[in-house]
């Protein structure tokens, strides 16, 4: 990716918008350079749990799982206070099936900040593994009041029947 944020030519040691250009080079198909980016921020910013959760999945994307497995069980050793490395655990948790460890792992994400969305997204992933649509359309709900545009949100609502 050639072109840069605003916000990281403005100012290049704002690790937020590091992390974000990050983000766009992982979802651009990009993991290389968008671990070159997380590293980056990591000199900024060293033992930031989002930029460590993102370099995280890079390496997934990589398929350089062992190393994703030692900075995730690296950044949970640290008592990390980040909602957001708790709902991808979550999801993680999901993909092996394991239900009730996402179930714990949304709940820590909660109890950090239960005005985010994904928070509440997360729960209705895990709602909807485990059968139970009541609790899903709870958070559901919850997740659009937060923020109505959301898209992931707003597809779930369809698939559930509540837009």
């Amino acid at each position: 990716m050639t072109r840069k944020f605003t916000a990281t030519r403005i100012a290049p040691r704002f690790h937020k918008a590091v992390n974000n250009l990050g983000v766009v080079e992982a979802r651009s198909g990009h993991p290389e350079k968008a671990l070159e980016t997380y590293q980056r921020g990591l000199l900024i910013s060293p033992g930031d749990s989002t930029l460590l959760t993102n370099m995280a999945r890079a390496f997934q994307q990589l398929g350089r799982n062992d190393e994703a497995r030692e900075l995730l069980a690296k950044i949970e050793d640290a008592n990390t206070g980040n909602p957001f490395f708790f709902i991808y655990q979550g999801e993680v948790a999901l993909g092996r099936g394991d239900n009730a460890k996402a179930l714990d792992y949304m709940t820590r994400a909660l109890r950090l900040d239960s005005e985010l969305p994904e928070v509440h997204l997360g729960f209705v992933k895990v709602y909807l593994a485990l059968g139970d649509l009541e609790k899903a359309r709870h958070h559901l709900g919850r997740a659009l009041k937060l923020d109505a545009t959301n898209q992931d949100a707003l597809q779930y609502a369809r698939m559930l029947g509540q837009q």
